[in-house]
């Protein structure tokens, strides 16, 4: 079982039964549309590379256990306000962590949520100079410009 499903239950917490059952099996773990707050159960989930938690309930204060493998993280329309504490999470979290899609959270700036372009621009450069592995933010591949532009603003 390289992906599970569970999507759509209204979960406040991901079943501690699952990461016994799937966790050494399971490759991408869709948990989107939920009530999630906590994660305590991941822990579980050692095989873990893809990880979506689009619409739960999650804050920058979330703890995430220690996922060597996860390359992709997808954490939109969630309640995470405080971005510089949840990226130190994510690195501390996720080393080998490679896409990251935060949209539609407080401390994500955009268009689509009242940010303007300075403020996406500022958003995107803190979170590519903090995560250098990172491949693509949000929905947008990082440019190697971009790389040097984050660089050279956060140096400031």
């Amino acid at each position: 079982m390289p992906r599970l499903n569970i999507a759509y239950r209204n979960l406040a917490a991901i079943p501690q039964g699952l990461a016994q059952k799937f966790g050494e099996k399971c490759s991408e773990l869709d948990a989107s549309n939920n009530e999630l707050t906590k994660l305590a159960s991941l822990k579980g989930f050692v095989a873990i590379e893809t990880l979506i938690l689009d619409k739960n309930k999650l804050t920058s204060h979330i703890t995430f256990q220690h996922h060597p493998r996860l390359r992709t993280l997808w954490i939109n329309h969630n309640q995470i306000e405080n971005l510089a504490v949840f990226i130190n999470t994510l690195k501390r979290s996720f080393p080998e962590l490679r896409i990251l899609s935060m949209m539609n959270n407080p401390a994500a700036p955009s268009y689509f949520n009242g940010g303007s372009k300075s403020e996406n621009d500022e958003y995107r450069a803190y979170v590519i100079s903090q995560l250098p592995a990172l491949l693509q933010l949000d929905d947008i591949k990082i440019t190697d410009e971009e790389r040097a532009k984050a660089k050279a603003m956060t140096a400031r």
